[in-house]
């Protein structure tokens, strides 16, 4: 599978499970930084920098959705593989949304690898 069709089921793998993503210029505001998933408000938001290639995003993706329950999503048999290589990487059991540190009302962000936690998985309670 290509890297623009990986992107694409990923974005919209994303989109299934709530995760807004958004292109930014990370690099202005934090230098260093190409990005990562939070949570503002109870919703999470997968930023990412404009200026990072194909390869760096997928490993974005990779490492956000991999922290979510994704046990009865649809996706293509290539990705689901491509998304178990990456737990077997290394992740937390599922926890539940409520669980994640931060208020969800006070636009605190949680549960974000590169703000120094520990890397955890969601289940998405619908």
């Amino acid at each position: 599978m290509g890297e623009s069709r990986l992107l694409e089921q990923l974005e919209e793998l994303a989109g299934r499970l709530g995760i807004r993503v958004r292109y930014e210029n990370l690099q202005k505001m934090n230098p260093g930084m190409t990005g990562g998933l939070c949570r503002v408000n109870g919703e999470f938001h997968l930023l990412v920098d404009r200026r990072t290639g194909r390869l760096e995003r997928i490993g974005l993706f990779l490492g956000a959705l991999k922290r979510f329950e994704l046990n009865g999503i649809y996706m293509t048999p290539n990705l689901r593989s491509l998304l178990e290589e990456s737990l077997a990487v290394g992740a937390a059991e599922p926890m539940n949304l409520e669980d994640l540190p931060g208020d969800p009302g006070s636009g605190q962000t949680g549960g974000d690898e590169h703000a120094g936690t520990d890397p955890e998985r969601f289940e998405v309670n619908r």
